[in-house]
């Protein structure tokens, strides 16, 4: 059985998209909205309208096209099993829009209040969603209902959101050094440490 081997500019495409893996399980919006599953095999992008497109890594054929007005972040769950978007209009509030991939069926759609937010982080098994907007708020969200768990505010521009490995905390740098970890199921201060120089 011959194994189809991806063009030079698939390749590339595919190399640019896997970059990603080097990054913290979370995008922002400035940087470029291509991300790759954990394993490698998969990518999802958002294209100039807005959608998002869900592809084989070594096959340009696309797999689905999943629907979020204005995405700011996508990102995979650790098993690769889930996909995550958080966008929305200008102007208008922001959504978050969970899907399952192996039947492409959306787990939840929530409406979040304030400002867009801009990043985003999925707990390794798929339970909390976690946002961030430009404004330093922080809301963590529970998939299975939709519900707000619990918001926490910053005081400075955040840099990056994650989880542990674990998946029981979520791990949030500022852009002055502050690091803050919060445990994901109840919101409850788990560090605060000025970063080492």
């Amino acid at each position: 059985m011959k194994t189809k081997l991806p063009t030079l500019q698939q390749a590339a495409g595919i190399l640019l998209a896997c970059v990603c893996l080097a990054l913290p399980n979370a995008l922002r919006a400035e940087q470029f909205l291509v991300v790759c599953s954990p394993d490698g095999t998969h990518t999802a992008s958002v294209d100039e309208h807005g959608r998002i497109l869900y592809s084989d890594a070594n096959d340009p054929t696309l797999k689905h096209t999943f629907y979020l007005c204005t995405a700011q972040a996508i990102v995979f769950s650790d098993d690769g099993k889930l996909l995550a978007a958080v966008g929305g209009r200008n102007g208008s509030q922001g959504k978050i829009k969970v899907w399952r991939l192996s039947d492409h069926k959306q787990l939840c759609e929530i409406v979040t209040p304030g400002e867009q937010a801009r990043m985003l982080a999925l707990s390794p098994d798929g339970i909390y969603v976690v946002t961030a907007d430009a404004e330093g708020r922080v809301e963590a969200w529970h998939v299975p209902d939709g519900k707000l768990n619990w918001t926490r505010t910053v005081s400075s521009a955040l840099d990056s959101i994650r989880f542990s490995t674990d998946g029981l905390k979520i791990l949030v740098k500022c852009a002055d050094g502050i690091e803050r970890m919060w445990d994901v199921a109840s919101g409850r201060n788990a560090l605060r440490a000025k970063e080492k120089e």
